[in-house]
């Protein structure tokens, strides 16, 4: 599934519930860290399990950083997969020579503190989100942006998109319409109001019906939606 959000973490605590959250991923088998009753620390993912190792390396060069810097979590141990099935290049891109298994997370490790009420927090790992484009929704599915943005430039009536929903149900756009054509089909459909303009509904009615017409856009019926404000609809 997607991550956990705080909010939600929050909320069981303050209710008396106790969730002990874990990451990984199919190609860790999937376990890498979790959080232990002993050491429960909201916000984080908790401690690598036994014989797995964790590190963070900066997007850009590869180096590895230091505890509290964020950057591209590595993991390296006996979880971690040998390769893709059949598919060397893809593994070659995943596993360096040495191992370490890139998951195209954005995190970082908590630093050690010798007293204090943080003193147990070190070495835990705490998620912030993705480093490729890959929106990961809470149902679990994989969804790349690019293809339906990329689909969805296609039509006349679209100047810009942006597929949003990393951590969401469902996704959603925000698009930036193309006035003339939007303009040219209210026409078409007799939508436009008495000053020769455009409500913010119809805009919206407009655009919708034209992702509904393009098959292979939509990954999750209904997804929602907003338009950038322009004289559109001034």
């Amino acid at each position: 599934g997607g991550s956990l959000p705080m909010h939600v973490d929050k909320f069981f605590e303050a209710i008396g519930i106790k969730v002990q959250n874990g990451y990984g991923l199919t190609e860790t088998s999937p376990v890498v860290a979790a959080r232990r009753p002993f050491c429960n620390v909201l916000g984080t993912v908790g401690h690598p399990i036994k014989h797995t190792e964790i590190k963070i390396v900066d997007i850009e060069t590869g180096e590895v950083l230091p505890d509290g810097s964020k950057g591209i979590v590595k993991i390296k141990g006996l979880p971690v997969m040998k390769g893709y099935y059949k598919n060397p290049s893809a593994t070659n891109k995943a596993l360096d020579l040495e191992g370490w298994f890139n998951t195209g997370d954005i995190g970082w490790i908590a630093p050690h503190h010798a007293t204090g009420p943080s003193r147990k927090c070190g070495g835990m790992l705490v998620l912030e989100g993705r480093a490729k484009d890959t929106i990961v929704l809470t149902t679990g599915e994989n969804v790349e942006p690019a293809e339906l943005e990329e689909a969805a430039s296609r039509s006349s009536l679209i100047d810009q998109i942006m597929v949003i929903g990393q951590d969401r149900r469902r996704l959603g756009a925000i698009i930036v319409p193309n006035n003339d054509e939007v303009v040219a089909a209210a026409k078409r459909k007799s939508s436009l109001d008495g000053n020769n303009g455009l409500a913010k509904d119809t805009v919206m009615s407009l655009l919708h019906a034209e992702l509904k017409t393009w098959d292979g856009w939509l990954l999750i019926p209904d997804w929602p939606y907003s338009c950038c404000r322009r004289t559109i609809y001034d």
